[in-house]
């Protein structure tokens, strides 16, 4: 081997520290990265998304009503002597009134405005209902002549002997209720005379009278 100057290593020496070196410092693994700053987690709950706004409802129209006018309200009374002697007739004052401006049509049917055409009255001596034995009509429709003429300022009155056929022959004491109807009002004159199937009846509400037949 070649001798080397004091303080220098032989070339061979050097060439294998080199390659021992070099061999250690391509297998030292290199650092790893610094792995970043995860953002800190916040405790809170997250906000609840906002709701939208309710629709403002639109503003219904209401529907024209298609009910007809109500009929003017009919005033019904009827009056008796309070004390008749036996034998003697029965009479009874019937009165129709209606207080509105429009003047009205009534068919005059089972009504004292054309006499006694029905059992439409209610008599009762002493607690006994006493039956009726008049006349009883069939109807077919109605001429203009039937309907009167009802204003505000002119009722309708009429008599009628209800001993005509109603037992008016024993004494007692009478109680008399009318409780018929108008079998058909009507508000426009053109519209008379209606055929039975357009009819428009309306109830009437007599208070009832007392008599006492005595001999």
């Amino acid at each position: 081997m070649k001798t080397i100057g004091s303080g220098q290593l032989p070339f061979g020496v050097l060439a294998w520290f080199g390659i021992v070196m070099g061999t250690v410092s391509c297998a030292k693994t290199p650092p790893e990265a610094t792995p970043a700053a995860e953002a800190p987690v916040s405790s809170a709950p997250a906000p609840a998304p906002a709701e939208p706004a309710a629709p403002v409802p639109a503003t219904a129209t209401p529907a024209a009503s298609a009910t007809a006018p109500a009929s003017p309200a009919l005033e019904c009374s009827i009056r008796i002597e309070p004390k008749i002697k036996l034998g003697q007739s029965a009479k009874v004052h019937f009165r129709l009134a209606q207080r509105a401006a429009q003047t009205v049509y009534v068919l005059n049917w089972r009504t004292p405005l054309e006499g006694l055409r029905g059992d439409d009255f209610s008599v009762v001596r002493d607690g006994t209902e006493i039956p009726y034995r008049g006349p009883m009509m069939k109807r077919g429709n109605p001429s203009a002549e039937s309907y009167l003429a009802l204003e505000a300022s002119k009722p309708l009155e009429a008599d009628v002997n209800l001993a005509l056929a109603y037992d008016f022959s024993k004494p007692g004491h009478y109680r008399i209720t009318f409780r018929g109807k108008i079998w058909d009002l009507v508000t426009q004159q053109s519209e008379i005379p209606r055929p039975l199937d357009k009819h428009q009846p309306v109830q009437l509400t007599c208070a009832s009278v007392e008599t006492d037949v005595a001999p």
